[in-house]
């Protein structure tokens, strides 16, 4: 789980439901204090979903595990993600679900937010502007940065799912997420193997070149993150330095 610190300046926040409004009548006053993350915190795991392959649910098992390789033990979430490159700055934005329907309060929206994260939209997000309704990311250096959300259970059924913000100006279709399992662990330095379950019990054969798992469009590899794989392709390798 992904934590970020604010501080609500106000006593008593009205938090907006509904509809967004346009961005050039949102109040400009900060509600809330933050601090920015220095680093996404571990290593993202993902499998990226694959047309005509039924996934109801990945997880991953390897030698970083205790007990190790448990094949329950670590699921993924059902995720969506994209990253971006920003430019050095504070960056507002707001997710929109299937093509038009813009989160309400990107903090605390009943809706679309997670419940086991004080119901944000965003667990990468560092805060908030405008009484909750756009989200707040502070970026220190130019660079990539992920935007990712995690399906709570109860959300509504999500067929598209896109990021607009101040830093492509607003715009709901510009920058699609794509669907897909992930998790972030934090990892003690060291080399690690691993494999993805699916469904599961059923074990990716071989993790950096599998027909039934794989992305053809990434060399069949099944974790879109992986580092390369060892003992044949098997089980896929990661280093943390």
């Amino acid at each position: 789980m992904w934590n970020w610190r604010y501080t609500a300046v106000a006593a008593a926040l009205a938090l907006v439901v509904g509809s967004a409004c346009l961005p050039e009548d949102y109040p400009t006053e900060a509600r809330f204090e933050f601090e920015p993350p220095t680093a996404a915190p571990g290593h993202l795991f993902r499998y990226n979903l694959l047309e005509d392959v039924a996934v109801s649910s990945v997880n991953i098992a390897g030698s970083f595990q205790d007990p190790q390789w448990d094949m329950a033990a670590t699921p993924m979430d059902h995720t969506w993600l994209v990253t971006v490159e920003l430019e050095a700055g504070t960056h507002e934005y707001k997710y929109v679900f299937n093509g038009d329907q813009w989160a309400g309060n990107m903090c605390n929206e009943t809706t679309w937010g997670d419940p086991d994260n004080g119901n944000a939209v965003d667990p990468n997000g560092t805060g908030c502007v405008d009484g909750g309704e756009n989200a707040l990311i502070e970026v220190e250096q130019a660079g990539p940065h992920t935007f990712m959300y995690v399906v709570p259970d109860g959300a509504p059924e999500i067929g598209s799912l896109t990021v607009a913000g101040s830093f492509q100006g607003w715009n709901p279709t510009a920058t699609p997420m794509d669907e897909t399992f992930a998790l972030r662990v934090d990892m003690e330095p060291g080399t690690y193997e691993y494999k993805f379950v699916f469904n599961g019990d059923q074990w990716a054969g071989n993790m950096c070149n599998d027909a039934n798992w794989g992305d053809p469009d990434n060399g069949y590899m099944v974790d879109a993150n992986g580092q390369g794989c060892a003992d044949g392709g098997d089980n896929a390798l990661l280093t943390i330095e």
